[in-house]
């Protein structure tokens, strides 16, 4: 299983981040698809996955990966709450991550953008660290 089939899988499977959303299928990599549930909606693009080497040639079998979540709404208030709440259950997570184990998990930055004129829809966006194998 990836690293992103992982990802979708624990969100998923969180109650307290799905409780939040449109509906627990609201959570889709890179874009909402046309005919989605409606918002509030997550969706992550996974910008990096890296293994790092070693010094007798072989491979670590811990990989770093960056990944970007982007929280929608039409109500900014929402989002920072649904933004408080994935906080909370990824940054210093550490288990079972979908097919994976989280060696840990650390927010790396967070920010907002302006809200989009013609979708009406606010976005905060939050930037892990994924060591996982």
């Amino acid at each position: 299983m990836s690293l992103a089939e992982s990802l979708t899988t624990f969100l998923e499977g969180n109650a307290n981040i799905t409780a939040l959303l449109a509906s627990a299928d609201a959570i889709w990599a890179n874009a909402t698809p046309q005919d989605h549930d409606g918002y509030p909606a997550i969706t992550y693009e996974i910008s990096g996955d890296i293994q790092q080497g070693l010094l007798e040639g072989s491979v670590n079998e811990l990989a770093i990966a960056s990944v970007r979540l982007n929280i929608w709404d039409h109500n900014f208030k929402t989002c920072n709450d649904i933004a408080t709440t994935v906080k909370s259950e990824l940054n210093s997570y550490r288990g079972v991550f979908g097919a994976n184990t989280a060696e840990h998990i650390i927010k790396e930055n967070e920010f907002s953008t302006p809200q989009e004129d013609d979708t009406g829809l606010n976005r905060i966006v939050l930037e892990f660290q994924i060591a996982y194998h």
